[in-house]
């Protein structure tokens, strides 16, 4: 194929390398698979033609077919398919081997990062994968899906009230980097949970409001969850003072949910939750809107370690606050 040829030429040939792609012999589909990723940038919409064989590919027992079937469907996607691609691609996800799920994470994000037809459908893949597969996605996504959420204020509610949900309903088997991006957006938009969220009137997502107790429920539930970790707790406790900030009631749930780590052996929770009870005095009250007010959003242009600062700012506190 790397022959020079007529485009008719060409054209035929890869037409074969399709019919092959339906042929029961392993061997004949894996050198189709792996001749067609190497002539798929000389001639894209022929290889298109065939994108449904492709895909078919995918839900082959054979692993090292479904392996060459996802590098290929990865090189045919295009702002034309990706909503139709990246279905695919995350249900290989649910039944991919573990080894291969952070390049998969990865290159989904990738994909959805630059062809993404909408913030509302990028916002919505990336929280389906975090579900997915959330143990395996690295820092990186996580940042990328929080930075998203915080730019776009017009998608707070609809973000927030979809993160709680699905939280609600994985616990105790959550994806633990789900449970840490829903924890977050919970702190900084948990006002949008108590009021209905009609996300410009689409009836498939309107999502009635959620009562203050169990929003805290679930906040309660996390810190009791095996999964949770020293840092997923810290985030919780920040999230329930930003709460304390925000909803107007709940408050005293909220305190005694903190205070239950003024004795814990972790000093990092120790010292989180009595300096948090600390600044919840009357004297501090003042301080307290500004202390805990939202994160600003950052300019698109920063890097990618300024984007991970925003997540760190939850497992770090302010002594002189």
């Amino acid at each position: 194929m790397m022959i020079e040829s007529e485009t008719g030429l060409k054209i035929l040939a890869i037409n074969i390398l399709g019919r092959f792609l339906l042929n029961r012999d392993n061997n004949i589909r894996y050198v189709a698979l792996n001749s067609l990723s190497r002539v798929v940038n000389d001639d894209m919409s022929a290889v298109q033609r065939h994108r449904a064989t492709i895909l078919e590919c995918l839900k082959d027992p054979d692993v090292s077919i479904r392996q060459r079937a996802l590098e290929l469907t990865y090189q045919l996607v295009n702002s034309s398919n990706i909503q139709e691609l990246v279905r695919e691609m995350l249900n290989y996800l649910i039944v991919s081997a573990p080894e291969h799920k952070a390049a998969l994470c990865s290159r989904v994000s990738a994909v959805v990062k630059r062809f993404a037809p909408s913030p509302k459908w990028q916002i919505e893949t990336l929280i389906t994968m975090l579900s997915i597969a959330g143990n395996h996605c690295d820092d990186s996504i996580l940042c990328m899906t929080v930075d998203l959420v915080t730019r776009l204020s017009e998608l707070h509610a609809f973000a927030t009230h979809k993160l709680f949900r699905l939280l609600r309903g994985e616990l105790p088997r959550a994806q633990i980097a789900l449970m840490h991006v829903a924890v977050w957006c919970i702190g900084e938009y948990g006002d949008h949970l108590i009021v209905p969220s009609h996300n410009n009137g689409e009836s498939e997502h309107i999502y009635q409001a959620i009562p203050a107790n169990e929003v805290l429920g679930l906040l309660e539930a996390v810190l009791r969850s095996h999964l949770a970790t020293e840092l997923t707790k810290s985030y919780v406790l920040t999230t329930l003072m930003k709460l304390c900030n925000r909803l107007g009631e709940g408050k005293e749930e909220s305190i005694n949910l903190i205070a239950q780590y003024n004795s814990s052996l972790s000093l990092e929770l120790h010292q989180r939750s009595c300096e948090y009870k600390s600044l919840l005095d009357c004297k501090w009250g003042d301080m307290l809107p500004k202390t805990f007010a939202r994160t600003p959003a950052l300019q698109p242009s920063s890097s990618s370690i300024d984007q991970r600062a925003r997540i760190e700012r939850y497992s770090t506190i302010d002594s002189q606050a």
